[in-house]
Order: C-alpha cells, then structure tokens, then sequence
C-alpha cells in the first residue's frame, strides 16, 4: 500500500523488497522447468522518459497536487523546481497547512507565519508549508526562504 505522505524513495525500497521476494519465491520453479508461461491480454500502455522541467511546480494549482508532485520526484529524482530571484530551488519535502489559518496572496507568494514555523507559498488552494528545499548548488535554501515573505518565486521554468 502507499501511504499519503510517503516519498518516492520509500516506494524505490519497497519495490527492491517485493521484486526481491518475488524472485526468492519464484526462480527454483523457472530454474526447474517447473513455470509455465501466460501470455498477457489487455492493452499496452507505455511510460516515456520524463524530464526535468516535468518537476516544474505551478503554484496555480492545488497545494495537494503540488504536495504529490514534490513527493513523486524527491530524491533520488531531480526533484520538485521553481526560481527565486532568478536563482532555481529544489523542494525536497513539503506539507500542506492546516486550513483553519487563512492567507490570502498570489499563488507563488511566500508567507513566513510563526504559526508553521516554515516558510509556506500560497498556491492556486491552499498553502504548501516548505520542509525541505535546496539551491541548485545544494546549499540549504529555507533559510533565505524564511526571510523572504512577501516575495513571490518567478513565473519562467527552471532549467
């Protein structure tokens, strides 16, 4: 099962750890002569090669859909992406706000609240609280984050 905060690197595990059983479980017979093949019905379908600019992060929609997004291409993907000042951050781990505290700005405005003790972004519903995020560069970027409110990330994709 997939939890509703679990990260995509928890899903890579457990995939090691089922394809790892399934093999264990399965091999003596196909070694053995013993498997017997079924071929497969239904229909094809086929998952193409994603890019980086697909973890661009519209912060038009939903705080939920951009929450599934930064877990979808967390670590060990390329990550969840948008520009500060022209500078491009990553957002590695995020949450989304409790709704009984409104903030009322532009999707992509940050809020810096002691209410979340993080830095949030208003988003097309709702406030995404940031977790984790990082410079290109990999240098902690919550900090700057955090004595940025008002300021809003930029509207151009991230390279």
């Amino acid at each position: 099962p997939i939890g509703p905060e679990m990260m995509i690197a928890d899903l890579v595990e457990a995939s090691k750890v089922a394809s790892a059983a399934l093999i264990r479980r399965h091999l003596p017979r196909i070694l053995g002569d013993g498997a017997r093949g079924v071929p497969q019905t239904g229909t094809p379908s086929y998952a193409l090669q994603r890019i980086p600019d697909d973890g661009r992060i519209d912060w038009s929609v939903a705080a939920e859909e951009i929450h599934r997004l930064v877990r979808a291409v967390s670590h060990p993907y390329p990550g969840a992406g948008c520009r500060l000042d022209g500078r491009e951050i990553k957002i590695w781990r995020s949450t989304i706000a409790p709704a009984d505290i409104p903030v009322y700005g532009a999707p992509g405005q940050l809020a810096v609240l002691r209410e979340f003790g993080t830095p949030a972004v208003v988003t097309g519903q709702g406030l995404l609280l940031i977790r984790e995020a990082t410079f290109d560069n990999g240098e902690d970027a919550l900090r700057t984050l955090g004595r940025s409110s008002q300021r809003r990330f930029d509207r151009a994709a991230f390279a």
